[in-house]
């Protein structure tokens, strides 16, 4: 059995060439796009000299200008701190100063009235009766000097010395007599005088006096005379009845005028009202003359008969009368004492 079929040949039956695809090679880079990219190089290369020259030529000044500014501002403060401490040590320099010379002032005084504890102690003492008889001589304030006793008698009882009971003894007995000293009621007196200031207005004022003659008494004789002789008796008693003349011992104010009344009320005002401050000044002559002068007013101007006026003139009676300087005793001694110690140094 033969094979009938065909085997293809390989080869195409025309004789047409077979044409092949070719691929097309890329053609180098030219020298466009080097030129290109080289220009972006310089353009950023420029740009950045630009920022570092704007650093260099504007940035680094202002910054410069700052710091120089500053190194300014820190000298003037350096300046101002040089000047304050130069202050500060002139002021310490006059403080030492000064503290030198108190403490030269107080090395004298203590030089002068002895450096040690018990003639300090008996000074102070003495200072104290000082004191208490200024009060008493030029004040009559003998609260302040007992206070003042006291005091000097504690100073000397710290120094614990049996020298000192004797002048210890004279001063207790000074205290005790300055108790026994009777005083002067000075603020009842200054209200007594304030209430009298306030009752002037209610004091009457005198009243002229109205002399009249006394009437005739009757007699038996008139009846049985005739009728001319009767009317001439009669007139001539009527006359006599007009005319009085009369011997006064004492000459008698005339009456105020109503607008000079306001005037003496006011004066007796004044006038308390300066004995009041005489009173608490202690300047008893003042006081003294004052209520004088107002009881003399009074006693022209106003009714005596009524008892309002009898009562403001024994009040003022009263007031001159009271004790205003009380007699407080000499307290001289303890003081004079004292010193005879301390000029004789007798030490324990």
């Amino acid at each position: 059995m033969t094979d009938n079929t065909q085997v293809a040949d390989p080869k195409p039956a025309t004789d047409k060439p077979i044409k092949t695809k070719k691929h097309k090679l890329k053609k180098p880079a030219t020298g466009r796009g080097i030129a290109w990219f080289a220009l972006l190089v310089g353009l950023m290369a420029a740009t950045a000299s630009a920022y570092l020259w704007y650093r260099m030529l504007v940035v680094d000044r202002l910054l410069d200008s700052n710091l120089v500014a500053r190194a300014t501002q820190a000298e003037t403060r350096l300046d101002k701190l040089s000047a304050s401490q130069t202050s500060l040590d002139q002021a310490q320099a006059a403080l030492r100063q000064h503290q030198d010379t108190l403490t030269a002032a107080q090395e004298k005084f203590a030089k002068s009235l002895g450096k040690d504890r018990h003639d300090w102690t008996l000074e102070e003492a003495a200072q104290f009766l000082v004191v208490a008889n200024t009060r008493v001589k030029l004040a009559n304030d003998i609260d302040t000097a007992m206070v003042a006793l006291r005091q000097a008698d504690q100073r000397l009882g710290s120094l614990s010395d049996p020298k000192l009971l004797d002048l210890r003894k004279q001063i207790a007995d000074e205290i005790v007599a300055l108790k026994t000293v009777t005083r002067a009621d000075i603020p009842g007196l200054s209200i007594q005088l304030g209430s009298l200031i306030a009752s002037i207005d209610q004091l009457p004022l005198a009243t002229r006096p109205h002399f009249v003659a006394p009437e005739p008494m009757p007699t038996e004789t008139q009846t049985e005379q005739g009728t001319w002789q009767q009317a001439a008796k009669e007139f001539w008693s009527d006359f006599k009845g007009l005319v009085e003349v009369r011997r006064v011992e004492v000459t008698q104010p005339p009456l105020l005028p109503k607008e000079q009344r306001y005037f003496l009320r006011e004066n007796l005002r004044l006038m308390l009202r300066g004995a009041q401050l005489a009173l608490l000044g202690g300047e008893v002559n003042a006081y003294m003359d004052n209520l004088a002068q107002v009881a003399n007013w009074i006693k022209a101007y106003y009714d005596l008969e009524s008892e309002t006026v009898s009562k403001v003139l024994t009040d003022i009676t009263a007031m001159r009368e009271a004790t205003i300087t009380p007699n407080i005793p000499d307290i001289s001694g303890s003081l004079d004492n004292l010193r005879t110690l301390q000029q004789k140094g007798d030490k324990p």
